[in-house]
């Protein structure tokens, strides 16, 4: 079954199902963009608690610490993005686009934000259960900031009004923070710092989030399996 096939019965699948939920007027008597701006609000504030979620469960898996289920987590995401391009089809995609990757110096420029990533999910897995939880927060908050300030100067991309309102909260947010505890921990400056880094250099190089996210996981898949057999202890 081709991708868009799968595409088609998948949203399909999906309004069939919405159809029969008790859904307010705005949803039944709107227009498609009008449900689909709704449809992807829900789905925004739905990923966000997710990813509270996923900060937080690290400390329920004692006596697991930090970096192994830093390991964990890198190997289930490399098993279910290939299991995805596989079913979908899209691996030869991004197989193919590493192709055009001829000389040693792609390949160096391709890798080099590598680490900035396995760095900063490391973290996102370690702060919790170390005490850094509250401070590497900090630095997700100023993040967009920071990718704000990148975006602007670097690429002279421009934000609308309720986008700078946003930007203002974050700011307003960060700042009594930052005023109530008179100090910024080491993982808020590496959060804030690196990971535009991360970014722009993945946009720099023209690669996508996708194919970026393949490379990551696939090098490092082999050094966590090592991990997990030589040093992870047997619990």
């Amino acid at each position: 079954m081709s991708h868009s096939t799968l595409s088609h019965v998948f949203a399909n699948t999906l309004e069939n199902t919405v159809s029969r939920l008790p859904l307010p007027a705005v949803w039944t008597a709107g227009s498609k963009q009008q449900r689909t701006l709704i449809m992807g609000v829900a789905l925004a504030i739905l990923s966000n608690l997710l990813f509270g979620v996923l900060y937080a469960y690290s400390s329920f898996l004692a006596p697991l610490s930090g970096t192994q289920v830093f390991i964990w987590r890198m190997l289930a995401m490399w098993a279910a993005l290939i299991g995805y391009l596989v079913t979908s089809g899209r691996l030869g995609l991004h197989i193919n686009k590493l192709k055009t990757l001829q000389t040693v110096k792609q390949w160096a420029w391709l890798l080099l934000p590598t680490p900035i990533f396995l760095s900063q999910f490391w973290l996102f897995m370690w702060a919790p259960v170390n005490g850094q939880g509250v401070q590497t927060a900090m630095g997700y908050f100023l993040f967009p900031l920071m990718m704000v300030i990148f975006g602007c100067v670097l690429f002279g991309e421009k934000l609308s009004r309720l986008q700078w309102l946003a930007v203002a909260f974050a700011a307003v947010g960060v700042g009594s923070e930052i005023v109530r505890t008179q100090s910024i921990s080491w993982a808020t400056l590496w959060v804030c710092g690196s990971y535009p880094i991360y970014y722009i250099l993945r946009r720099l190089q023209g690669i996508g989030a996708i194919t970026g996210l393949l490379v990551d996981l696939t090098i490092f898949a082999p050094f966590a399996l090592a991990y997990l057999w030589l040093f992870a202890p047997s619990s």
